[in-house]
């Protein structure tokens, strides 16, 4: 039998399931903590033990149940691996993580054009991922494997803004057609943001 913690731990993420389901339907504003209590099957007064406010609970379904906690797993173990290689790892990584939650993140999507207050959440996490890419690629800089005049910080844009585009417009096909798009993309949407069209 689990403990009291674990038990604990296993309702949070219960929590955080329903919250993102509820405001995937619903929308941030649309959904209230009522909403997503009745989901999980807990009283409403049990919500506020776990996460203090409706924005909170967003907040922690955006950094959990989302691309940033990949992204720094990815790159916690990219020793050994070339540039390349580390950079399709998460363009694959970026684009399944929207996939396999594409109901949310067309949520999010929505919110931010009605909500200023999500919408600033929402970037701040975006340009907290955009760094550790730009840390990422400028410690390879640092070593000579990237060009000492590239600009890391537009590659990494181009990059993940060419992804996510990608996602907006290829979210609703099949498993099969998605998978055959994101390894299209990996190798050559990699391929172009470090080479470019000029061949010397």
């Amino acid at each position: 039998m689990p403990s009291r913690r674990q038990q604990a731990e296993i309702r949070r993420e219960q929590i955080i399931d329903a919250a993102l389901k509820i405001f995937s339907e619903k929308g941030y504003d649309g959904a209230s903590i009522r909403d997503i209590a009745e989901e999980v099957g807990v009283s409403e007064g049990l919500m506020y033990h776990y996460f203090s406010s409706k924005e909170e609970l967003l907040q922690t379904c955006w950094r959990e149940r989302t691309w940033g906690a990949q992204l720094e797993m990815i790159l916690s173990d990219t020793q050994g691996k070339s540039v390349p290689e580390v950079l399709q790892t998460l363009v694959k990584g970026f684009l399944n993580s929207l996939y396999s939650c594409a109901s949310s993140v067309r949520m999010c999507l929505a919110e931010m054009q009605r909500n200023s207050d999500v919408a600033t959440v929402q970037i701040e996490h975006i340009d907290e991922n955009q760094k550790i890419l730009i840390n990422f690629l400028k410690s390879r800089q640092n070593i000579g494997e990237i060009s000492y005049k590239a600009d890391v910080q537009m590659a990494a844009g181009m990059l993940m803004g060419c992804a996510f585009s990608l996602f907006i417009l290829w979210n609703r096909l099949s498993e099969p057609e998605w998978i055959e798009k994101v390894d299209a993309f990996a190798t050559s949407g990699v391929n172009f943001i470090l080479h470019g069209l000029y061949m010397p």
